[in-house]
C-alpha cells in the first residue's frame, strides 16, 4: 500500500498532534523522556527505535574522559 502524507498521524508522549492539541504536546516535549509514534497507515509492519541525548553537553560529559 503506497504511503499517504495525508493519513500519517504523529503521538507525542500518547497525545495526537494536532492543531487543538498543540500546547499539550509542547508541554510534553518539555518532559525528561519522550514517547514518539508514528502510524503510517500503510500495512503491517512495526519498528522500535531507542535514542539518547546527543545534545553538546552529553558529548562534552562522554568526550571529555579516557578508559
Amino acid at each position: 500500500m503506497p504511503l499517504s502524507s495525508d493519513r500519517v498521524d504523529i503521538y507525542i508522549g500518547g497525545v495526537l498532534i494536532s492543531e487543538k492539541t498543540l500546547d499539550m504536546t509542547r508541554q510534553k516535549l518539555k518532559e525528561r523522556e519522550i514517547q514518539i509514534r508514528v502510524v503510517l497507515h500503510s500495512g503491517s509492519g512495526v519498528a522500535r527505535i531507542w535514542t539518547c541525548d546527543l545534545t553538546d553537553g552529553y558529548i562534552r560529559i562522554n568526550a571529555d574522559y579516557t578508559t
